[in-house]
């Protein structure tokens, strides 16, 4: 075989890295991970629907949330957002909101989502790039980045 050294070497890293996962490891992970998509679907549902409460229970006490929207860069609170959401829900706009989450990666009790979302009126996409920190009493966005197309 021309490429055994290849082949030996991603083996080799491949087991390693098997070596030091563990199955209680891979459990968390998979909790942690059915708990931020379960956040990430309140948070589009609370998008869509423009609803209050879902929206502010996504988001830690102390979360940012800052981007672009159509070019003009906005440093704020989520708290804007979440009005703005209320007063004109996705829902009302006839418009298809289609949201997928394109990233998820988890480190301890930190983690990055990648969300896409389509279907806001005039045809505007998002790019959102969210950080997640679990501090205890659960997987909360700290920060939200975004950009409009």
């Amino acid at each position: 075989m021309k490429n055994k050294p290849l082949f030996t070497t991603v083996w080799i890293c491949l087991l390693l890295g098997m070596a030091s996962f563990t199955p209680a490891q891979a459990d968390s992970n998979n909790s942690d991970r059915l708990h931020i998509l379960k956040l990430m679907d309140q948070y589009t549902k609370g998008t869509f629907e423009g609803d209050r409460e879902l929206l502010s229970a996504c988001f830690h006490k102390d979360a940012t949330m800052n981007g672009y929207l159509m070019g003009k860069l906005l440093m704020a609170s989520p708290h804007l957002f979440i009005e703005d959401m209320v007063k004109n829900p996705v829902k009302n706009s006839g418009s298809k909101y289609q949201h997928e989450i394109k990233h998820i990666s988890i480190q301890g009790n930190v983690a990055s989502v990648i969300l896409e979302e389509s279907g806001f009126p005039g045809s505007t996409r998002f790019s959102n790039f969210f950080h997640l920190i679990n501090d205890g009493n659960g997987w909360k966005i700290i920060s939200k980045t975004f950009s409009s197309h």
